[in-house]
């Protein structure tokens, strides 16, 4: 009898060390981010660990939910250009919906139809793109920015162009994507020669190296009228969710059409 109490006690505590040892991998993916495998980023992103290193570009899934990851390894959210497909996200988490889950056979937030493989029905806008090309449009009279897949537009956001009253203007003319840099400082002249550092975490220069397209934190309102006496000293302002999907959608050599 004592043989067989040894035997037990033996058998439950190898089973708790077994245990131990494999709960922070048990349940992975089991409701996408804030459980296991998913770590929160200081500035409050989520990324999935795979092994050593974070998943990266794909669509992952588990669980009856598939989640997009960025080229940065970070969670998408609302509408992603992933695998060559327009798909959604969800921004916010719900009953029975993990934050950054893909919206299947069903209607987004917006109002947009998804089919069965999470696949946008249609377009995302019905504005029609007059250069026939993937491509990027600067108008600086609507302070407008869209983003076009072939001939659909796909993404379209206000902006702050050059300061007017400055004689910093965004220059028009027909660019190219030059570079994709992720947190980049930002540095030049004011009008006045007094020195400026910006830092941003999208920096796609199309033009000389210095004009580009980047997300600007410190603003809080885009559109309208503000890039007359408070635009930018050159670039094209963007908040920050748009510029994130525009870097993930663009490409070195993409065109970049800016007209007044």
């Amino acid at each position: 009898m004592n043989i067989m109490k040894k035997l037990t006690v033996l058998l439950i505590t190898v089973i708790l060390i077994l245990s131990s040892a494999i709960t922070p991998y048990a349940g992975a993916w089991d409701s996408g981010p804030g459980t296991v495998k998913w770590e929160q980023q200081p500035d409050g992103r989520w990324k999935c660990r795979c092994g050593q290193d974070y998943n990266r570009n794909k669509v992952v899934s588990s669980k009856g939910h598939r989640y997009y990851l960025d080229h940065q390894g970070y969670l998408g959210t609302g509408w992603q250009y992933c695998d060559g497909r327009i798909c959604y996200f969800a921004e916010t988490e719900s009953e029975g919906r993990p934050l950054g889950s893909m919206y299947v056979n069903e209607a987004t937030p917006d109002g947009h139809q998804v089919d069965a493989d999470g696949v946008l029905i249609g377009e995302l806008g019905c504005r029609p793109n007059p250069y026939q090309r993937t491509c990027i449009e600067v108008s600086i009279p609507e302070q407008q920015v869209y983003v076009y897949n072939g001939a659909s537009l796909i993404l379209q956001t206000p902006c702050v162009t050059g300061k007017v009253s400055a004689g910093t203007v965004t220059p028009a003319g027909n660019y190219a994507i030059q570079a994709k840099v992720r947190d980049k400082t930002l540095k030049g002249k004011n009008v006045d020669g007094s020195d400026y550092s910006s830092f941003v975490h999208y920096w796609m220069p199309f033009y000389n190296w210095s004009y580009g397209l980047h997300d600007a934190s410190w603003r809080g309102r885009f559109g309208g009228e503000i890039y007359k006496t408070g635009g930018s000293h050159g670039c094209v302002n963007l908040p920050s969710d748009a510029a994130a999907a525009i870097f993930n959608f663009t490409y070195v050599g993409m065109p970049v059409f800016v007209h007044e």
